[in-house]
């Protein structure tokens, strides 16, 4: 039987188990000393890797083939975000730009693959993933992969919501 005695030290917390004199009068050897937070550090790190391969698990459940998910997860490093984050629907800024070059990556080594692939692979609609190639392409200056115009799009928005401002008192 031990018992664990703590102590805050320069290095911080620590735990060692301390030897207890059982009923027959024999001690029992000590367990190394265990650093508190190196361990919760280590615990904290591989819950981070888990996250990591969940969020890749997730894609090759989709169908996503494996030269595909090594482009999600060099995006993932890239952004410094978990790859579960591109496969979520969450909408925040580096999220979606991690989301975009992700899909226009894969759509770029090969270009003949259609959307509707993509979008199976992403969890994505196939218009979601020809508007985010083509900003992603005239974000970056990068070569079109697709034939949708994202200027047109933005002008029409622009029009409608100049249209909604014009009729609100």
């Amino acid at each position: 039987m031990f018992a664990v005695a703590h102590r805050a030290t320069e290095k911080g917390i620590s735990a060692r188990s301390v030897a207890v004199v059982q009923d027959n009068g024999a001690k029992q050897a000590k367990a190394p000393v265990i650093n508190l937070e190196v361990e919760a550090e280590r615990r904290r790190l591989s819950a981070i890797e888990q996250r990591r391969a969940d969020g890749l698990r997730q894609f090759r459940r989709w169908g996503m083939p494996d030269w595909a998910v090594k482009i999600v997860a060099e995006v993932a490093d890239d952004h410094a975000i978990c790859p579960g984050e591109i496969a979520g629907r969450r909408r925040f800024k580096p999220i979606v730009d991690a989301r975009r070059e992700a899909i226009y990556r894969v759509k770029a080594v090969n270009p003949l693959m259609s959307c509707i692939i993509l979008g199976k692979w992403f969890n994505r609609d196939h218009t979601s993933v020809t508007h985010l190639t083509a900003s992603y392409s005239e974000a970056t200056g990068a070569p079109k992969l697709v034939g949708y115009d994202i200027s047109k799009t933005r002008a029409r928005y622009i029009k409608r919501r100049d249209a909604a401002k014009a009729e609100t008192p």
